[in-house]
């Protein structure tokens, strides 16, 4: 489950509407919750990167497009993709 605010920018840990706090496409961003992913990390260790990492793979929807991310990490608690 994603935590309220729980999708945040890589570069700058800013929420979206705050200078630095958007997110572009191709950008890297974290996503913060619970039992998301696996108890340990799981890290990409090889390019190209993929859309499934340790079980868990997710999909960003804005507006009516949908896109499957690449994971570069995964655990229970934080998922980070590009």
């Amino acid at each position: 489950m994603v935590g309220q605010g729980g999708v945040l920018n890589a570069a700058s840990f800013t929420r979206d509407g705050l200078p630095g706090g958007g997110i572009a496409r191709g950008g890297m961003f974290v996503v913060f919750g619970q039992g998301m992913g696996p108890a340990v990390l799981v890290q990409s260790s090889a390019i190209p990167l993929t859309t499934e990492l340790g079980g868990v793979s997710m999909t960003v929807t804005v507006g009516e497009t949908s896109v499957t991310p690449f994971l570069l990490y995964a655990s229970s608690g934080q998922l980070a993709a590009v």
